[in-house]
C-alpha cells in the first residue's frame, strides 16, 4: 500500500509539472515520440504496472510485467521486485537467481531493501 501512494504521488507530481508548459504542436509530437522509443520509459511504465499488479495481490501479472520491464533496463531495483514476488510465490530457485543479480547490479542498495524487509540480519 505504502508504494502505491508513492507512485501516485511521483506521477501526480509529474502530471502537474506538465500541465502548465505550452509546447508547440511539432515539439510535442517529437517529444511523445521521444517517450516512446526511450527504453528507459517503457521500463518504468512496465515496472509501475508490476509494482500495482503486486500490491494487488496479482503476482502472475508482476512477474510478466517486471521481466518485459527487464527488457528495457536491467536495473537492480527490477530484479530486487522480481525476487520478491518469485518469494512470496514460493518460486525459490527463481528468487535466489533474481536476488543474486539485483545485488550484482547495486551490492549496498539491495542489501539495505533485503533488510528493511527483514531478509538479513544487520
Amino acid at each position: 500500500m505504502r508504494y502505491l501512494i508513492y507512485i501516485i504521488f511521483i506521477l501526480s507530481l509529474l502530471v502537474g509539472c506538465a500541465g502548465n508548459r505550452e509546447v508547440s504542436n511539432k515539439s510535442s509530437q517529437a517529444l511523445q515520440k521521444q517517450s516512446i522509443e526511450d527504453p528507459k520509459q517503457k521500463a518504468m511504465e512496465h515496472f509501475l504496472n508490476g509494482t500495482v499488479s503486486e500490491q494487488s495481490g496479482n503476482y502472475q501479472s508482476a512477474i510478466l510485467e517486471y521481466q518485459t520491464a527487464l527488457q528495457y533496463d536491467t536495473s537492480a531495483g527490477i530484479f530486487y521486485s522480481l525476487a520478491k514476488v518469485y518469494l512470496i510465490t514460493n518460486k525459490l530457485s527463481n528468487a535466489l537467481n533474481n536476488a543474486r543479480l539485483a545485488v550484482k547490479y547495486e551490492p549496498m542498495k539491495t542489501q539495505n531493501q533485503w533488510k528493511q524487509y527483514g531478509f538479513m540480519n544487520s
